[in-house]
């Protein structure tokens, strides 16, 4: 083989072996963006889920738990708060 036909060989190689890796990054990449999309529509879901208990159980006037993420069946106490707070 000629000089330049080897060049032509290791050029075309090189650029293959660029295209394989690219596009396998490109799709790798792809894939872990619908992953995250994923993700992130799931903790809208459970934030819109998590607002609206809370917000139901605190027009209940009931007391909501964020440790075990309920409401307590409990009345509000207000014996803690100032006065102006409770008007």
């Amino acid at each position: 083989m000629t000089s330049s036909v080897k060049i032509v060989a290791l050029f075309l190689t090189v650029a293959a072996v660029l295209f394989a890796i690219f596009y396998f990054m490109d799709a790798g990449a792809d894939r872990e963006r619908a992953k995250i999309e994923r993700e992130n529509q799931n903790a809208v879901e459970n934030a819109d889920d998590y607002a609206t208990s809370l917000g139901d159980c605190d027009a209940a006037g009931r007391v909501y738990n964020f440790e075990t993420g309920k409401c307590r069946g409990a009345e509000r106490s207000y014996w803690k708060l100032p006065s102006w707070l409770t008007r």
